[in-house]
């Protein structure tokens, strides 16, 4: 395998953290446990941590499976995130060369890897590749604010709990085609998985798996996050080492020159 196609798979996979298992026995709604959470709580208590959070920067491990390679890809890197939705990425080999560097603001990117660049709207798909997920799809099912809560409020419901574990299932849209399933676990309640569905056919589109949470500075953030998107066959994963919520972080690094945008856009 080589550096450019290893390279290209990281770079996509992280612009932008399973099946349908369930918790237990399922309960069906109007069985649910008196001592069950109320989801207004649950809804709650995600968005305070959420709101707490102003950006981070993280160091680890990225990990790749996708179609176009047999082989499980690795790389070290730093991912750095700050609101509303500004984001860079870059991983380095073995022996710590630059492999790939990602910039994302104002709803555009830029992506350089092997000595070129690629440009293009956040909603696109990088030219060039084999890969099918906009980077956006990633970035947000990993990375970026959980959107999703605010507009679950009114449109969530209970559907399983289970008191022994602390562990809770949320479905959020219509009750016959929801447009996302939420496992919690609290309280305090964390995100332990979520699964974005086609609203059109109900298959999964993404799956995310979130996990070893760490509270630091009164914020609670996921050390490993997994994605997986069935229809492209690509799982990534990135697991962080060290985690440091609402610091200091560099201005350039989220500069997008226009320039160097129009020069490297395809037309």
């Amino acid at each position: 395998m080589s550096i450019r196609v290893v390279s290209c798979a990281l770079l996509v996979s992280f612009l932008g953290l399973v099946g349908c298992a369930h918790l237990g026995a399922r309960v069906q709604r109007g069985t649910l446990p008196s001592d069950a959470p109320k989801v207004s709580d649950i809804l709650a208590d995600l968005e305070e941590n959420d709101a707490a959070l102003r950006n981070f920067k993280a160091y680890g491990h990225f990990t790749v499976k996708a179609p176009s390679s047999a082989a499980v890809q690795q790389c070290t890197g730093v991912v750095q995130f700050r609101k509303p939705a500004d984001l860079y990425v870059v991983g380095r080999g073995p022996l710590g060369a630059k492999v790939f560097e990602v910039r994302y603001a104002d709803d555009r990117y830029t992506v350089t890897f092997d000595k070129q660049t690629w440009s293009g709207n956040w909603g696109d798909s990088v030219e060039g590749t084999t890969w099918q997920v906009a980077p956006r799809e990633i970035a947000q099912e990993m990375f970026l604010p959980k959107t999703w809560i605010a507009a679950g409020k009114g449109k969530a419901r209970l559907v399983e709990y289970d008191a022994s574990q602390h562990k809770a299932v949320l479905l959020i849209g219509s009750e016959k085609r929801p447009l996302r399933r939420v496992e919690v676990t609290g309280p305090p309640w964390d995100v332990t998985k979520h699964e974005l569905y086609d609203p059109e056919t109900g298959e999964v589109t993404a799956s995310t798996a979130l996990g070893d949470y760490r509270e630091k500075d009164g914020v609670r953030i996921p050390a490993f996050v997994e994605a997986s998107f069935p229809k492209q066959e690509t799982r990534l994963k990135f697991t962080m080492s060290r985690i440091d919520p609402n610091t200091e972080l560099n201005d350039s690094l989220f500069t997008i020159e226009k320039q160097t945008f129009d020069e490297n856009t395809s037309h």
